[in-house]
């Protein structure tokens, strides 16, 4: 398998000089099997970037999209995405089932004419919608297992699991789950926390590698617990938890500089190297490709 970053960014865009080296495209990711069939995970801002350099290798494209939520900023890219407007190309959105709409409802819904001017229905391309729930399926030669994830709206990760035994999870826009009644309030509540959390132990373990939201520095999960973003701390001992072989942070906030992530990834390294692990440590970056 091979990975491929086209959007990393968290929240909404944040192009600039400051955001140069790690990207400021909100998230998309490429995954190509060994037999280089594709996938394509979530459809922020870098899906319009990627789509450029679909168009570039001039081919018919017949592909997935699985979304893990359906949050503006992982399906903004859409409409820019230039492979939809040609005909005979073909594209499936799969993603999970919000409660009040189908995932369809949500993918035509967003482009309606007040936000802008052409409709889902107007793109040439072959579009369909597949509503998805938590379990296992099959998809381009890989076993696929769909999780829920801890986020204010229905979420999905992706463990995928290829014929040679390499293992890539994608998870973005979570947090632990955690008794919202306080640990002194509802031991009931407690426990379920803590069995939920196993259960993400579980759904990233022995992965080769994990790309996992990691938003939040512990100080500032301080004053966002309940915003459905991880911290630096709490990925890093799902994955050493887990026996993961690569941790890559993703969603990075926008207000992140390169250089305040590069200071996160320092003290991440410094964290691991304490526990004795040999958890390798990253940042998603666009353009870079990790291959499995």
């Amino acid at each position: 398998m091979k990975i491929t970053f086209w959007g990393v960014r968290g929240s909404i865009p944040a192009p600039g000089p400051q955001t140069v080296k790690y990207g400021g495209n909100t998230t998309c990711v490429e995954l190509r099997t060994d037999e280089n069939k594709l996938i394509i995970l979530d459809g922020g801002t870098g899906l319009r970037v990627f789509g450029d350099h679909l168009m570039s290798r001039k081919e018919k494209i017949n592909t997935n999209i699985l979304l893990s939520h359906t949050h503006w900023d992982h399906i903004c890219g859409f409409p820019f995405f230039i492979p939809a407007y040609i005909p005979g190309n073909s594209f499936t959105f799969q993603g999970p089932v919000h409660y009040e709409q189908s995932l369809k409802d949500v993918m035509v819904g967003h482009t309606q004419y007040a936000y802008f001017p052409v409709r889902v229905e107007d793109m040439a391309a072959e579009i369909n919608y597949k509503d998805l729930k938590e379990g296992t399926f099959e998809l381009e030669g890989l076993k696929v297992h769909a999780r829920y994830l801890n986020h204010p709206v229905l979420c999905l990760g992706y463990r995928f699991e290829s014929p040679r035994g390499k293992i890539f999870v994608f998870g973005t826009d979570t947090e632990p789950f955690y008794n919202v009644f306080g640990t002194d309030g509802d031991p009931e509540a407690e426990n379920i926390a803590v069995e939920l959390n196993e259960r993400i132990v579980d759904f990233v373990r022995d992965a080769d590698l994990v790309v996992w939201d990691a938003q939040y520095t512990p100080e500032d999960y301080k004053m966002k617990q309940g915003w459905g973003h991880t911290s630096t701390i709490q990925a890093m001992d799902m994955a050493m938890q887990a026996n993961v072989k690569h941790l890559s942070y993703t969603h990075h906030d926008p207000n992140r500089s390169d250089a305040a992530i590069d200071k996160i990834l320092e003290d991440s390294h410094e964290y691991v190297k304490s526990k004795g692990s040999s958890l390798k440590v990253s940042a998603a970056t666009e353009g870079v490709t990790i291959e499995l």
